[in-house]
């Protein structure tokens, strides 16, 4: 019995010993983002996106950081405040649903993990590989990610988009009205995008008919919190 007690005092002084270390040994991340904002605030390398006119309408001064833990710690600095349009940033986050409802090799199957080594909109990628998207994370593919998303018809779909991007960012977010009829006026190019896909049928939504009927994607403007 002694040497079971003193081997269950051990073992706990170990477990306190090695909680103490790893408490002691954590970041300071408020102070590591906060040092980062200073360095990089005054910055003012390149510029804001102009090819939707209402996007050049923020301002370029407006930078902030958010910091999420695994432990679920969030640490932030800046213009935290202010509404960031949210443009490619959201298609990690369609592509990370599809991956949850469809599992991750049907979604590398259908859509690839590859560099195009084209511009991010290149019609000729879409060309090259005969609609094979080749990466989720150019246009073409992220449009081909939308068509994955279970939904009974688009309304659903591009709910259940909203909502998982809300779910993300643990607040309820809206569509950026002024930056969504910008891209509709401006975005023949992702259009010409979609008509080609769908023309390798590399969209693979169905009707809630169930009759196969391929279902473009959504369009998507702006979000902001």
């Amino acid at each position: 019995m002694n040497v079971k007690f003193l081997g269950t005092c051990i073992l706990t002084a170990s477990l306190l010993f090695s909680a103490a270390a790893q408490a002691q040994s954590a970041p300071d991340y408020a102070s590591i983002i906060e040092q980062a904002h200073q360095k990089y605030k005054s910055n003012h390398d390149g510029k804001v996106a102009d090819y939707i006119p209402a996007l050049a309408s923020y301002s370029p001064n407006n930078f902030a950081i958010t910091l999420a833990t695994v432990e679920g710690k969030i640490y932030q600095t800046g213009d935290v405040t202010k509404a960031f349009p949210m443009e490619s940033l959201s298609k990690v986050f369609t592509l990370a649903l599809a991956m949850e409802q469809r599992g991750p090799q049907e979604v590398l199957d259908k859509l690839g993990a590859n560099a195009t080594g084209l511009p991010f909109n290149s019609g000729l990628a879409v060309e090259l590989t005969q609609g094979a998207p080749e990466n989720p994370l150019v246009n073409a593919g992220a449009m081909s990610t939308v068509s994955l998303i279970a939904a009974k018809d688009k309304t659903d779909r591009w709910n259940n988009i909203l909502n998982n991007l809300s779910a993300w960012a643990d607040s309820s977010l809206s569509v950026n009205e002024p930056v969504f009829q910008s891209e509709m006026e401006t975005n023949q190019h992702n259009q010409a995008l979609a008509m080609l896909m769908n023309s390798y049928r590399s969209f693979y939504g169905v009707s809630s008919q169930g009759r196969g009927k391929i279902l473009p994607p959504p369009v998507f403007g702006g979000y902001h919190r």
